[in-house]
């Protein structure tokens, strides 16, 4: 990864990913071993069944973990990814990827509506 601030190259590399842009992710905070993006459900990204696309929610939290894990500045990509869907969501639901970096043992609260989680591994350069 570059020199210089990691959190502030990997938000302004964000703002400029293709992938972000065809999702129209937003990134909203990004702190070391922890990043929230935002995403509105529109058209574009619902399923046939009128609800969310999994694989629109799938690229929201993969991208909140993408700037997670790469926010001490070293390049760590994803190895394996396992969501869960709880609930379903719709168009004009506002979507929030949040991704904590956790030791193990290490418990989260979280406040709010949950729709999903995601249990992953990665790789990252020492």
């Amino acid at each position: 990864m570059d020199e210089g601030n990691p959190i502030s190259l990997l938000t302004q590399k964000a703002s400029k990913e293709p992938f972000a842009k065809l999702l129209d992710l937003e990134v909203v905070d990004v702190e070391p071993g922890y990043a929230k993006v935002r995403m509105e459900v529109d058209e574009k990204k619902l399923n046939i069944h009128g609800i969310t696309h999994g694989g629109a929610l799938f690229g929201l939290i993969d991208e909140a973990f993408e700037l997670a894990s790469n926010s001490h500045g070293t390049v760590a990509v994803a190895l394996n990814m396992n969501i869960t869907f709880f609930a379903p969501t719709t168009t004009n639901d506002r979507q929030f990827g949040q991704v904590y970096i956790q030791v193990p043992g290490a418990r989260l609260q979280e406040k709010g509506s949950l729709a999903s989680t995601m249990t992953l591994s990665w790789y990252s350069e020492s």
